[in-house]
């Protein structure tokens, strides 16, 4: 009888995990997307890929990026003429389509920003088959060059975070040098420059 039941167990956590992989496959499972935006010069980022972190493949995925530095602006716009498209007039819509994971998506969209400034900050809203989830980049002028900082939320989690927290220079409050570690709601209403 014993045995039996072993056997019983073992059936069922093998069609468990069947169907978590099948689930994983035409949902996306627990995978995110991020977009790595680096290089900017000229007034814009034209080298952007999009990438997996996760175990499957992210199926029907969009990114909408939005420059923090031009967060306001949609609002006047949207106050001004009531038009929820004027809204919107300021974020780059990118549909990644089908992105797979271990493979770096070169994207054919250029997300305009102001490389005058010593800080460049987004916001990129993603939405997939398998939820939403919200990625923040911060592009920090290191001499000629800009040095790539990102995280990605979905709920209340962290789920990615690149350089890792332990490795980005601190405030003296201790707290990492990233605005969404250090001053994400005035990054988001644009009052934090």
């Amino acid at each position: 009888l014993g045995s039996i039941v072993q056997r019983q167990e073992a059936l069922v956590a093998a069609l468990t995990e069947a169907t978590e992989r099948l689930e994983g496959q035409t949902s996306g499972g627990k995978s995110i997307g991020w977009l790595m935006l680096v290089n900017p010069r000229d007034g814009a980022i034209r080298d952007i890929t999009a990438h997996v972190q996760g175990d499957y493949p992210l199926l029907e995925a969009t990114a909408r990026v939005e420059d923090l530095a031009k967060a306001g602006l949609g609002f006047e716009e949207f106050k001004r003429t009531g038009n929820i498209q004027d809204f919107f007039k300021h974020h780059v819509a990118i549909n990644c389509g089908t992105l797979q994971t271990n493979i770096a998506h070169l994207q054919r969209q250029i997300v305009p920003c102001d490389t005058t400034q010593p800080l460049i900050r987004f916001r990129v809203e993603w939405t997939a088959r398998n939820g939403k989830w919200t990625q923040y980049v911060e592009l920090k002028r290191n001499g000629s060059r800009y040095d790539f900082y990102t995280a990605v939320q979905r709920g209340e989690d962290w789920v990615l975070e690149t350089p890792p927290r332990d490795s980005i220079a601190k405030l003296p409050d201790g707290k990492p040098d990233v605005f969404w570690h250090s001053g994400l709601t005035e990054a988001l209403t644009g009052k934090n420059s």
